[in-house]
């Protein structure tokens, strides 16, 4: 069945109230809701991963995707459509996808980009991304409160002591602020957004994503 295909509409008020606090760290706390989540499913064999992006350098095809963790529809992408865009582009050397983090539908959503790029650090960006999406259970609930984050690390046996100054020094707010940006100069206003060679498409439906791929690989690419 074709997916029906949406977006996360940005709330205007959460939006300038997170502009700011992207540009500013604001200390906020939260009660960490104890609630078990699940485990992240296996990523994809072959395709070769570096930081936040999948598949080699020199590929023709960049496919850039904006996404909040909390975005149900962001899930939705990343659990069904990505696995599609891999083993078609990404693993044979077509396309690279880059991931953009851009935060807009709370704290949580700004904490779980924060601590997805200390995992980074770590060379574990697309394991900490699957984690996240496999145990979303709505908006600003606890489950991405700050101590939930380090005992995700724990379950994919990063170093915690690493993992845990990273997030508390919140010294990966301003790579996570520069997606914002990027994303808000290039016109995003909800999640998912894919730009592939930086022509956006509001239809992220897979073979609609395909036929554009095809289109740029034929034009030669980038």
């Amino acid at each position: 069945m074709p997916l029906k295909m949406s977006a996360c509409p940005p709330n205007r008020k959460l939006y300038i109230i997170l502009t700011s606090v992207l540009a500013v760290a604001v200390a906020v706390t939260l009660i960490w809701l104890n609630r078990p989540g699940t485990d992240a499913p296996e990523p994809a064999g072959g395709v070769p991963v570096e930081g936040m992006s999948r598949g080699e350098t020199g590929a023709p095809v960049t496919i850039e995707v904006y996404s909040d963790f909390q975005c149900p529809w962001c899930r939705r992408a990343a659990q069904e459509v990505q696995p599609i865009l891999d083993e078609r582009y990404i693993a044979t050397g077509k396309a690279r996808m880059v991931y953009r983090h851009f935060p807009f539908l709370g704290m949580e959503s700004v904490w779980a980009a924060e601590a997805a790029t200390c995992a980074s650090n770590q060379g574990a960006f697309w394991s900490y991304h699957d984690l996240l999406f496999a145990n979303q259970q709505g908006e600003n609930r606890g489950v991405f409160q700050q101590e939930r984050l380090k005992e995700f690390a724990g379950r994919l046996g990063l170093e915690r002591n690493e993992f845990d100054r990273c997030l508390d020094s919140r010294e990966t707010l301003e790579l996570v602020r520069r997606d914002f940006e990027l994303g808000k100069a290039a016109g995003v206003q909800g999640t998912p957004t894919f730009f592939i060679n930086g022509k956006v498409q509001q239809n992220w439906q897979p073979d609609t994503l395909a036929r554009v791929i095809e289109s740029e690989l034929k034009s030669g690419g980038r």
